[in-house]
């Protein structure tokens, strides 16, 4: 208890200090309103609209999603692609079909490496 109340006489301090020397600090006391981070709506809002003015959405066409990435194993020299979410049937097809192998504990689908494998899994993580 007796910390506490030291802890306290010292803000007490400190915030009688502040007023004295006449800086301008937030007071939890006082009456001026805290700063409101504006947002973009809040920016569009404000802006003055007249008849030859016009806001300008862009137009922003982002690239095709990627729906996995691929690292290369140099200690097994292997070529692994992970996905980011469980892939279709065509592709689950595709990567059996032409001999990559799954690994349980990391959860990749796994093969010895070559430009052929490395073209592959490109074409595969595009689609």
């Amino acid at each position: 208890m007796g910390i506490a109340k030291y802890y306290e006489d010292i803000q007490e301090e400190i915030e009688e200090r502040m007023r004295a020397s006449g800086r301008n600090y937030y007071d939890s006391t006082s009456d001026y309103p805290r700063k409101k981070l504006l947002t973009t709506t809040d920016y569009r809002a404000k802006l003055p609209v007249t008849s030859t003015s016009k806001i300008i959405t862009p137009t922003f066409n982002p690239p095709k999603q990627k729906i996995g990435y691929i690292i290369r194993n140099y200690e097994r020299y292997g070529i692994e692609i992970y996905f980011y979410r469980r892939p279709d049937e065509s592709v689950l097809s595709s990567l059996k079909s032409n001999g990559w192998h799954w690994h349980r504990t990391k959860k990749c689908w796994y093969r010895k490496y070559s430009s052929a494998n490395q073209q592959f899994a490109e074409k595969i993580i595009e689609q």
